[in-house]
């Protein structure tokens, strides 16, 4: 079962704050991922699936992807990608007072990226012959379980922690990047809300007139993952 938990300030009664760290209650993985290949030469794949553990709150992943523009396909360019999206939902909560409330999302991460994208100039759909792609973006969200809606708040629910965009070779890396998503909403005493907060990483490989792509992108070894740090709530 969700928990559901409440956390009154006593010095101050306006304020109201749910809190979660590591190890988490009440908080459930959310894992989707996607495969796309257009072309003979495209492949893309996992070689660590993606494992989310809502105890600890750790995210682990590697992705990758290749295109090699195939001569007389008939689709330009041809293309290959892999997204992962990782993340956690809850816990339950209700507020005490219909109003405005900020959420933070606090998550540390670490990653290694690399890129190559070779091949003749173009003028067609891309500036070049070929382009590679990696992307890491975090979203926080609160859910309405009372009316099934998914609320992106006045922040927009996202911001972009790590985009990389080639034509060419690129490597690089960091550790333990800490990051805060915050996010304003406007909540209903008497409804039910849980928390959704998810990492989005692709990697993708554009080719054609004789190009080649390749990214890959690891949370997953040598200390290099995603970690949930802690969920808040407070009204504003």
């Amino acid at each position: 079962m969700v928990a559901a938990f409440l956390i009154f300030s006593p010095l101050a009664s306006a304020t109201y704050t749910v809190g979660a760290s590591p190890p988490f209650q009440g908080v459930e993985p959310v894992l989707y991922t996607t495969i796309s290949t257009v072309g003979c030469h495209s492949r893309a794949d996992f070689p660590l699936a993606p494992r989310v553990d809502a105890t600890t709150g750790a995210v682990h992943e590697r992705l990758w992807a290749s295109s090699r523009y195939c001569a007389g396909g008939t689709v330009e360019p041809d293309y290959a990608l892999a997204v992962g999206t990782p993340g956690f939902y809850g816990p339950n909560f209700t507020v005490p007072a219909s109003g405005s409330y900020s959420a933070t999302y606090e998550w540390a991460f670490s990653y290694n990226a690399s890129l190559n994208a070779s091949g003749p100039v173009n003028t067609g759909y891309l500036t070049s012959s070929a382009t590679a792609i990696v992307s890491i973006l975090g979203y926080g969200y609160l859910y309405d379980s009372t009316n099934s809606t998914v609320l992106d708040g006045n922040g927009g629910g996202g911001v972009a922690l790590f985009h990389e965009i080639h034509e060419g070779s690129w490597s690089g890396s960091a550790v333990r990047l800490v990051v805060t998503l915050e996010n304003s909403f406007a909540l209903v005493t008497g409804h039910l809300y849980y928390f959704e907060t998810v990492f989005l990483t692709e990697t993708e490989g554009f080719a054609n007139v004789a190009g080649s792509a390749w990214a890959s992108l690891n949370l997953g070894t040598h200390g290099d993952h995603a970690r949930l740090l802690a969920l808040h709530l407070v009204s504003s």
